[in-house]
């Protein structure tokens, strides 16, 4: 009985680790933008087929899906299984000033690793397609000066075949933006992970 259960441990091994050096196809599709200082939306990602797999709507409410994508077989909603905390007394602590998303993106320019990490990252996956159109900005003009930057310097490691970006920054002082992306790209888990992990050990 006990050999019965190990081998079956051991098949289910093998089959999961078998299924993270095969090619998964990962599709993400979705719009998001403010209105009346309110962030709203819709999304939802894909793993598996054109038209079949593992589907997860997380705007506005987060769904997860099982067969067709049109009219799936199986529909959880995810939003239940938030357990709620209970309240407690709050805590007198000392103020922390809180970084800004400028602030934040100067300290990460100044960390080379985290730049080579994410192009290693992209540059092992197989992009079939990458669309983002829309226009963005932030309460600091410096911010969405930043996040332009990163934009512009995605695009050079992106394929430019496959790649359509059209993103307006908008200075006009306040949080403003309306985007709408389509992507669609292939990545065997394993090799992705390998790749990322020897790219980190190497410059640590």
């Amino acid at each position: 009985m006990l050999s019965s259960v190990l081998y079956l441990l051991l098949f289910l091994i093998i089959i999961l680790l078998g299924s993270l050096c095969l090619p998964w196809k990962v599709g993400a599709r979705g719009s998001i933008k403010t209105k009346s200082e309110l962030i709203q939306g819709t999304g939802a990602v894909t793993v598996g087929g054109r038209s079949f797999g593992i589907m997860v709507r997380f705007l506005p409410e987060m769904v997860l899906c099982l067969g067709p994508y049109s009219s799936p077989w199986i529909t959880k909603s995810l939003a239940g299984n938030v357990k709620k905390k209970k309240k407690k007394p709050p805590k007198v602590l000392k103020e922390k000033k809180k970084k800004t998303i400028s602030e934040q993106l100067q300290k990460l320019d100044q960390i080379p690793l985290w730049k080579k990490l994410i192009r290693s990252t992209l540059e092992k996956i197989y992009w079939e397609r990458v669309c983002i159109d829309g226009y963005v900005g932030f309460s600091s003009p410096m911010t969405t000066g930043l996040v332009m930057g990163l934009v512009a310097w995605l695009k050079t490691i992106l394929p430019p075949s496959k790649t359509a970006i059209k993103i307006i920054p908008h200075f006009k002082g306040q949080s403003d933006f309306d985007l709408t992306g389509d992507l669609l790209f292939r990545l065997q888990p394993a090799i992705l992970a390998i790749s990322v992990g020897w790219v980190y050990i190497r410059n640590k």
